[in-house]
């Protein structure tokens, strides 16, 4: 399984959470669309392709804000 980068805003790692067949970002401690990691909404059927796309993001967001 890929290793999940941290939140790039507060430095949290967030967790995989999974319902209804589908994985998605959760974060820590910081309530919805307060930080990078609770705004992220995308949700997909393997762990792996979440973990994948939260990480494009991540470098994503770096690139167009640091």
């Amino acid at each position: 399984m890929a290793n999940i980068k941290p939140c790039p805003e507060c430095g949290e790692t967030p967790i995989v959470g999974y319902a209804c067949g589908d994985y998605f970002i959760m974060p820590l401690s910081k309530p919805l669309f307060m930080c990078v990691c609770s705004s992220f909404n995308e949700m997909h059927a393997s762990e792996e392709r979440e973990i994948e796309e939260w990480n494009k993001y991540v470098e994503r967001w770096r690139a167009k804000n640091v």
